[in-house]
């Protein structure tokens, strides 16, 4: 096992590297803050219940981390099991979420991965053992969780956190005495977790991780999905979008099939239902017991009493003998049993009471939680009433504003009157892609956050027009209209292409290149607002993945990009009353990923990613000259970051640098002078966002 993953090691890093810039799946998540989050839902199968449990470690496809970085110790836990779509608890974590905890969880020989697919980890031990509950039980509880007919977020708030945890224990598992104690992590041979909340075999599904969320309605009989099932084999090998693609690493082993469970200390298969067979030997000696009392109930009956006849004397010894010897053996016996049935008893009041101590340990950990969700509420409000007092200063440095003052709009307004602003909008921080709009003054180092976006757009762009702010990516696209705080949804895009870039050019917002399904796209299209429409418009001449786009003079300039086999050096233009393409004088830098602005009519190409590492490189083209020159490079290399002019001064700001590293450096630029690395603290790490001045 450990040959197949390092001889798979340099493809995977290989493929890492090409796609770490260019990730198009995410989690459906409520985005529950910190202090809201009451459980989390993980997923299993039949094939991978028993190494969750075993191993004592659930986990999650990595898009999943935006709130699996939230669990701490003590936070409740659930585990779903996609198969029979039961839910099994009450599990708390052990240690707080973290990234590949375990890089080799749920792998098996027939993986075409050297690492895991659920990185997003947890640790985890049983808080109480219950029987498991069916969709039709669990389901109206998280009713507001659904999204779809089965799809549902995994994040559960307090009041649902309770109901569940309440509807569990309300069903405990009644553990036989040939198999207690139990626990996840045995000590001596015993079930696991999972042949003791159900009795039947597991049955392997087949079919992709997409495919478990979707059937045809939100509860329904196990016999029809048992049907479901059946046609999801016949369609495994339907054709999926790359995104579910990317997701169908299921959590299929080998190590456990046919209903077998694994005894952890021998390493051998143990039968299947091993727990009915050990609860029927109890029951059997149980019956062996109640038998053996009335027999000697029976025999001591039938002992010859005063009034029979006589019989000969030494008979009558002879008899009297054995019957006071069988008497002595029987009471003997009736001794020694006692003590067993009292041990018995015994010990199922001291399993009653260890649920009672169970039952008061969840509750005293429950109202713990709670207060320390006043607590950081309590810090939130304080940190809150420190930024309100800084801003209202008017001159502090490095000021972040919390979103709940974004109802101040003295606050806003006086901002932006005492210094330009520019509009921040979405990107990713190292944990999660974010939905937030942004108002920073780099005069001031001051952030302000304003009314988010309405959705995630993950690698999106933006453009202003008619004094609006759009972003648009993969098919979505909204609006900002600064005056209002307010955003409205636009028309879907025509071409529904990520990656892309954009820029308003007389009235019309031009959207262009990108990808769809990992194909690289050369495709243009436009809105017209009058229409209210986007429109497909002539092709570029080149494939352009992740180019940068810029106007000047209601002419549209798209540089760079990568065309599927190499990244691009090349520059075309796009006057829409020719309406079409024109190829110019090739940059002197191939690059992707990279940011172009306009500065006293020039247009700037900054940094990017040339297919083998991240530069700093700058480079300018006259319009009017036709020709690159080399100007001043970055102090920081740096791809997927955001650059805006203000003023005479050109800004860099954020992006991602070697080894996915975020980076937080803003650097700052004037015509014939360096790059010089300014001293902010307020934009924090970030990449994959943009940055639009009005």
């Amino acid at each position: 096992m450990g040959g197949k993953k390092r001889s798979k090691q340099k493809f995977i890093e290989k493929d890492i590297k090409e796609s770490s810039t260019f990730t198009n799946y995410s989690a459906p998540a409520r985005n529950l803050r910190k202090t809201d989050l009451g459980a989390v839902i993980f997923g299993c199968k039949h094939t991978t219940i028993n190494e969750c449990l075993a191993n004592n470690l659930f986990g999650l496809p990595a898009s999943h981390f935006s709130y699996i970085k939230n669990i701490k110790e003590g936070v409740p836990l659930f585990l779903f099991n996609y198969s029979d779509r039961k839910l099994h608890g009450v599990f708390e974590a052990t240690s707080p979420g973290q990234m590949n905890l375990n890089r080799y969880a749920w792998l098996t020989d027939d993986d075409n991965y050297a690492y895991t697919s659920y990185p997003a980890q947890v640790r985890v031990r049983v808080r109480q053992q219950c029987h498991p509950l069916s969709e039709s039980q669990f389901g109206p509880i998280i009713e507001k969780n659904y999204y779809e007919k089965q799809h549902f977020y995994f994040e559960l708030d307090n009041d649902q956190t309770k109901k569940l945890i309440s509807l569990f224990t309300s069903s405990p598992v009644n553990i036989p005495l040939s198999s207690f104690p139990v626990s996840v992590s045995r000590q001596t041979p015993g079930p696991s977790y999972a042949s003791t909340t159900t009795t039947t075999s597991f049955q392997q599904p087949t079919g992709t991780w997409s495919s478990l969320f979707k059937s045809e309605s939100n509860f329904k009989h196990e016999d029809d999905r048992d049907k479901e099932y059946e046609e999801d084999k016949s369609n495994f090998t339907d054709g999926n979008t790359w995104e579910d693609a990317e997701c169908d690493k299921t959590w299929e082993s080998d190590w456990c099939s046919e209903g077998n469970m694994v005894n952890e200390d021998t390493g051998e298969m143990l039968p299947p239902n091993t727990w009915e067979e050990s609860e029927t030997a109890v029951n059997e000696a149980e019956c062996v017991q109640t038998l053996l009392c009335n027999e000697i109930s029976n025999n001591t009956d039938d002992l010859p009493s005063s009034s029979s006849q006589p019989l000969d004397d030494n008979l009558d010894r002879q008899v009297s003998s054995s019957s006071e010897s069988d008497v002595e053996e029987n009471k003997e016996e009736e001794k020694s049993l006692a003590p067993s049935i009292n041990l018995e008893s015994l010990v199922v009041k001291l399993m009653q009471e260890v649920e009672l101590l169970k039952g008061s340990h969840l509750k005293q950990t429950t109202d713990i939680n709670l207060l320390e969700q006043e607590l950081d509420k309590s810090k939130l409000e304080i940190q809150h009433l420190r930024n309100r007092f800084a801003v209202l200063k008017y001159g502090s440095q490095s000021v972040i504003v919390d979103p709940v003052e974004v109802e101040d709009s003295d606050i806003i307004k006086h901002h932006t009157k005492v210094s330009k602003s520019v509009f921040l909008f979405g990107g990713y921080d190292g944990s999660s892609w974010l939905p937030c709009l942004d108002s920073y003054h780099p005069s001031y180092d001051i952030k302000i956050p304003l009314n988010p976006m309405n959705s995630v757009k993950m690698n999106a762009s933006a453009a202003a027009m008619n004094g609006e702010l759009y972003h648009f990516g993969g098919g979505k696209v909204e609006s900002y209209n600064p005056t209002f705080n307010q955003w409205v949804i636009r028309p879907p895009s025509y071409w529904s292409n990520i990656h892309v870039a954009g820029a308003s050019v007389d009235n019309k917002l031009f959207v262009v290149g990108g990808s769809k399904d990992r194909v690289c796209s050369s495709e243009v299209e436009y809105l017209d607002l009058n229409l209210g429409k986007w429109f497909p418009f002539r092709s570029m001449n080149s494939k352009r993945l992740a180019p940068a786009a810029a106007e000047i003079n209601n002419v549209l300039y798209v540089s760079g990009g990568y065309d599927g086999k190499s990244y691009s050096s090349s520059l075309e233009r796009l006057d829409p009353r020719e309406e079409k393409w024109s190829e110019l004088a090739d940059m002197n830098k191939r690059r992707g990923c990279h940011s172009m602005v306009v500065l006293n009519e020039k247009l700037y190409a900054l940094g990017g990613f040339d297919g083998e590492k991240y530069v700093e490189n700058v480079e300018c083209l006259d319009t009017r000259m036709g020709s690159w020159v080399e100007s001043e490079p970055m102090k920081v290399s740096r791809a997927c970051f955001g650059a805006f002019v203000v003023g005479e001064y050109l800004y860099a700001i954020g992006g991602l640098q070697e080894d996915n590293k975020l980076l937080d450096i803003v650097e700052c630029y004037k015509e014939g002078s360096s790059w010089e690395v300014i001293n902010v603290n307020a934009i924090g790490k970030r990449s994959h966002f943009s940055a639009i001045v009005l």
